[in-house]
């Protein structure tokens, strides 16, 4: 097949899986790379042409792919082009995220011809309990540039994308969404400098620029781009469930795991 562009599609709240599709897409050789950023509402609908090559990422949250990012995912229209899918996990499992997200793409229109599971630091890690920290590192994105030239060779050796079937693992019915219901991070007013990074961030709009940064509990994804983005420590997140989670994933799921990839 013949494909002029490549297209990297992406909700990412704290950047990393920004990073590893920008770093796939170094290793395509189509030229300028389009970027559709999902992470902000953006209230416009994409139609992806048939001749180009597609890489779609988002993070995962408790095994399932993003409720927010379903949602934005769904501005996205293809008409059979080939695609692959990405998801960011925290060195726990992404367990049915890759394969939800593969379903939906295809509901999109295009056509999956491989599929990835890397490694990003996790929203919930921090300086006392840090999981997958500095994920994904220099030797994740060498790997993700590796994969972009794997992909592309996979879409030249089909006739058509119709003919690709990777096998992606997960289950179907998914499992069961799992999220923290109207918690979000808080404000120490007195670190906070009032500089309004964290609600350019905060991918739902939740957070209001007043005597300090404040959040509306409902609606909060608990991302923590707002914590992770602020310069001077004022967001932080002290909710008893999420710190029993953290301090779990920190004691069990230290050791280092690696990039999957299916074709």
């Amino acid at each position: 097949m013949t494909l002029k562009r490549t297209v990297i599609i992406y909700f990412s709240p704290t950047g990393t899986t920004r990073s590893v599709l920008q770093a796939a897409a170094e290793g395509i050789p189509l030229g300028d790379t389009i970027e559709i950023d999902l992470t902000n509402p953006v209230n416009e609908n994409y139609r992806i042409p048939e001749d180009s090559l597609t890489i779609i990422g988002v993070p995962v949250y408790a095994g399932r792919v993003p409720e927010t990012a379903v949602n934005r995912l769904k501005d996205i229209t293809a008409h059979g082009s080939p695609c692959a899918v990405v998801c960011l996990y925290g060195n726990r499992e992404f367990d049915d995220a890759l394969v939800e997200l593969e379903d939906l793409a295809e509901e999109l229109g295009f056509h999956v011809i491989s599929a990835a599971a890397f490694i990003g630091e996790h929203s919930y890690s921090t300086e006392e309990t840090p999981i997958a920290q500095g994920r994904p590192d220099e030797e994740d994105k060498k790997k993700a540039v590796e994969y972009g030239r794997s992909l592309m060779a996979r879409a030249g050796e089909l006739d058509s994308p119709e003919d690709a079937d990777p096998e992606v693992p997960g289950n179907r019915p998914y499992k069961e969404r799992k999220t923290p219901a109207g918690v979000s991070p808080d404000t120490d007013y007195n670190r906070c400098a009032k500089c309004g990074k964290c609600a350019d961030r905060c991918p739902v709009n939740i957070i209001m620029m007043r005597d300090a940064a404040q959040s509306r509990p409902k609606g909060c994804i608990l991302c923590n781009a707002c914590v992770k983005t602020c310069p001077t420590g004022a967001r932080y997140l002290d909710i008893p469930q999420v710190k029993q989670w953290s301090k779990w994933l920190h004691e069990n799921c230290a050791d280092r795991k690696e990039p999957e990839i299916y074709f």
